[in-house]
């Protein structure tokens, strides 16, 4: 298999390598080491597609093609690579940025707490100030109305002062009945006219309530 297929195939890629040659103008002695295997992979493949002496040119033509599409190709690569390194260069350029602009927001942010916390406390030591001046003017006035009850109150015992208590709240017992009583004998003359000229328009107002029932009574007999 080898013997038949490699011998047979050696032929086909010299007879490519020849019209190539031909084609092209060129020795194969004048190419280098490097031309010479480009020839032989030209060949190889002018080999595999079957391309015969007359296609030559269109299959020479065909590749010069490939190659030109090759080289834009390589180019459109290097490009691509060339815009692939100025957008990292700017996301990296970006990422420093939106760092910077996060470090600086949280410096400000931190600031801005402890501008808050130290005007607090501030705020927090003048009421806690006044809070301390207010309360010792309540126990100033604490005291001194302590010292005023202490002072009032008698030197008495339990016992006696017990008995003097119980004394007062049947005095004011007392005292409540009779403002009762004075209090019933004042609403009778409450009720009587404040002046004069009231106590002369009640007068003439009953004298004609009297004439006006008289007269009822005379025309019903």
């Amino acid at each position: 298999m080898v013997g038949g297929t490699e011998c047979g195939a050696v032929p086909e890629r010299v007879a490519c390598s020849r019209c190539i040659l031909e084609e092209i103008g060129v020795q194969e002695d004048d190419l280098s080491q490097a031309g010479r295997r480009s020839l032989h992979i030209l060949a190889q493949a002018g080999r595999v597609l079957k391309v015969d002496q007359v296609h030559m040119s269109e299959y020479l033509r065909a590749m010069d093609k490939l190659s030109t599409r090759e080289e834009i190709a390589a180019e459109a690569i290097a490009a691509l690579h060339d815009d692939m390194k100025k957008n990292t260069l700017r996301n990296d350029r970006a990422r420093r940025e939106l760092a910077h602009i996060i470090h600086m927001h949280d410096t400000m942010r931190n600031m801005a707490e402890e501008r808050e916390i130290t005007e607090n406390s501030s705020m927090f030591k003048h009421w806690s100030r006044d809070c301390e001046e207010k309360e010792r003017h309540y126990a100033q006035e604490i005291e001194r109305c302590n010292a005023e009850l202490r002072s009032r109150r008698f030197p008495l015992d339990e016992s006696l002062e017990h008995h003097t208590l119980v004394s007062l709240a049947e005095d004011c017992a007392s005292i409540e009945a009779s403002t009762y009583d004075l209090a019933a004998q004042l609403s009778f003359y409450r009720a009587l006219p404040s002046t004069v000229m009231e106590a002369q328009r009640a007068l003439e107002a009953m004298e004609a309530e009297f004439t006006h029932e008289a007269a009822d009574g005379v025309e019903s007999s």
